[in-house]
């Protein structure tokens, strides 16, 4: 009798033993995909797929944002998504230099092969604000052609050096005049009126404080970026957005990588435009600098 008892007991601890070796797998398991899942979304761009001209390309190329933070209703899901995505590149430069100041004012140029600015080139400026390092440093470098572009600035239009031009005007979707007084033309206006509709543009540098959310989509639709070797512009946004507002950051800002062949090779956090986001409490940037290159030229 003793002897049975002794057996079922013996075979109750090995079966409770078994669970606990099963329980103890099974949450392995979970941490060991929650741990590869969050090195998955954060971790930099994968090993290199090829290189040409200076410019290394990633296999990272055709991400597409994922369906679940399209399908979830989610705010902090979403935001976090796009951080993730808009701090991500899918090529690397070999060769970057900082034009103008080294701090606000400055811009990064990629100049690896044939993105470097050769004889008669051409550079677009919006955005001074009274800091002309980038225009006058960008043509000392390279004798470009630079047209500098402000309304804002209470000048006249005026020719400040032997190569640059400034344009008291700003840059739109439409052509039109502000309540200030300021003339605001379209890209393709300005391309016309300068009489470069056909000209090839080393560089457009755009810092228009959130008037890119109406140019961009208007870039697109006017077809001018084909022309285009180097795209440079912050992206002006207020975290804690609704999902559905990030979506429509990311449906236009990818549109420069499905459609018209662009890749990202760096970007830049402005601090000075840190706040922090109401859906989590952190600290974000609400100010991207965002670099491209048109794979057209390679």
């Amino acid at each position: 009798m003793m002897d049975i008892i002794y057996n079922r007991t013996m075979k109750k601890r090995w079966h409770m033993y078994e669970e606990r070796c099963k329980q103890t797998v099974l949450l392995c398991f979970i941490v060991a995909t929650i741990i590869y899942l969050f090195t998955l979304a954060n971790k930099e761009p994968g090993k290199p797929e090829k290189s040409y001209n200076g410019v290394i390309f990633f296999k990272t190329i055709t991400e597409k944002i994922p369906n679940s933070a399209v399908d979830k209703d989610t705010a902090l899901v979403t935001e976090e998504w796009f951080f993730t995505w808009l701090e991500k590149t899918q090529v690397h430069c070999d060769d970057v230099i900082r034009i103008g100041n080294q701090q606000d004012g400055g811009w990064n140029m990629c100049v690896s092969g044939p993105y470097k600015p050769q004889e008669k080139c051409l550079v677009y400026s919006f955005g001074i604000n009274n800091d002309w390092s980038f225009d006058d440093d960008v043509t000392s470098r390279f004798s470009c052609e630079v047209h500098s572009f402000d309304p804002s600035m209470n000048m006249s239009d005026h020719r400040r050096s032997e190569t640059i031009y400034f344009h008291s005007m700003g840059l739109s979707n439409k052509d039109y005049v502000t309540l200030e007084g300021w003339p605001m033309m379209s890209f393709s206006s300005i391309l016309t009126e300068l009489k470069h509709e056909k000209a090839i543009m080393d560089m457009l540098k755009m810092d228009i404080e959130y008037s890119e959310h109406e140019v961009l989509p208007d870039l697109f639709a006017e077809g001018v970026l084909q022309n285009i070797k180097q795209l440079a512009f912050e992206f002006h946004f207020k975290p804690g957005l609704s999902p559905e507002r990030y979506k429509s950051f990311y449906t236009t800002l990818s549109k420069l990588e499905t459609q018209f062949n662009f890749r990202k090779y760096l970007y830049h956090r402005n601090e000075v435009c840190s706040v922090f986001s109401p859906i989590k409490d952190i600290k974000r940037s609400g100010c991207h600098e965002l670099y491209y290159i048109n794979l057209d030229y390679m």
